[in-house]
This record gives structure tokens, sequence and C-alpha cells, in this order.
């Protein structure tokens, strides 16, 4: 692997909208797609952000770190299917991430560096603190995520956006957004 550039942005709705950007520059044909390294405690604002941008929802294995005690990153891949979201590590042991693009935020741990497969990547950092006041004009957002069947369901309000299979346990996790 190369050199890494480090890229800062203001928060993470102008890291969403520059990803989405190099999106819609991807050739599908070649099966081309990006992959963000996040950390466990900002997956779930990440992922509310990527589908407020209009990303069909794939799969998403999201968890509160407290929940399931996974303190470690998470890949989020988008490609012309839609969104994926699922632990970096599986039975302790990071996987390779083969994107063509992929973005690893500053937060991430350095060990898993050499599990990324790809010529394109860059690191991120993003200065906001995720704080939202009441002047911000702040928007609750839920994303259920279910323990023993693949189901989300993303609300913004009380309108949902996007749903799937029925549900046998659930867990959510409230996080902030900025429209």
């Amino acid at each position: 692997m190369k050199d890494i550039k480090t890229l800062n942005f203001k928060d993470i709705k102008h890291f969403v909208s520059f990803v989405m950007r190099e999106y819609n520059k991807l050739d599908f044909l070649n099966y081309e797609d990006i992959a963000i390294i996040v950390t466990a405690s900002d997956a779930a604002a990440y992922v509310t952000e990527f589908i407020r941008c209009g990303m069909n929802i794939e799969e998403l294995d999201v968890s509160a770190p407290d929940y399931d005690l996974y303190n470690n990153e998470y890949v989020i891949a988008i490609s012309n299917l839609g969104i994926w979201c699922e632990k970096f590590k599986r039975d302790g042991k990071y996987f390779n991430v083969n994107g063509t693009i992929v973005y690893i935020s500053g937060d991430a741990n350095s060990k898993c560096l050499p599990y990324i497969k790809s010529d394109n990547v860059y690191s991120f950092d993003v200065e906001e603190d995720n704080e939202i006041s009441e002047s911000d004009g702040e928007y609750t957002v839920t994303i259920k995520t279910i323990i023993t069947a693949i189901r989300t369901v993303v609300e913004i309000g009380n309108e949902p956006l996007s749903s799937a299979v029925s549900p046998l346990f659930t867990r959510s996790t409230i996080v902030p957004v900025y429209f």
C-alpha cells in the first residue's frame, strides 16, 4: 500500500456528500464500489447519512457498542446495489477489504491497514463532535437492527424510509442527523 493522503471534513454530512460525488463517478459495469471504515461508535451515524442521501439498504449489521460489546471498526460498502454495513472483524480477526476506493477514519485502529487491498486508500477526519443543539434543527433517526433476522427500519419522524424481514428480536440505536 502506498502513502495514504488524509482528507478533512467539517462534519459527517460533508464527508458523505464528498463520497457520493465519487460514487457517481464509478464504473458499475466493472463492479466498482467504495468502502468506508469507521469506528463502532460512529457507524450508525454514517449509515444514517448515506440512507438520507438515497442509498438503498442491502444489508446492515450495526449494533450499539455497549449492547454486543463489539468496539472495533465497521466496514460500510456502497455500490450500485446499495449500502452494506458489517463488523470489520469476524471471529476476532480482520478480513480483507477490496473497495475500488477505501476511506478509513482517522479514529480507526491502524492494525486494520494491512487488510485493506486497494490502490486508492484515503484517511479522513471529521472535525465535528457530533453534538447537535436545539437550534441546529435536530431530527431523531432510529435504526432498529435485528439480531436474529436481517431487518432494518429507518425512520425520520414517523415516516419509514425502508424496511425488510420481520424481526424476532430488535435493538435500537438513536442517532442525531443534520438536515
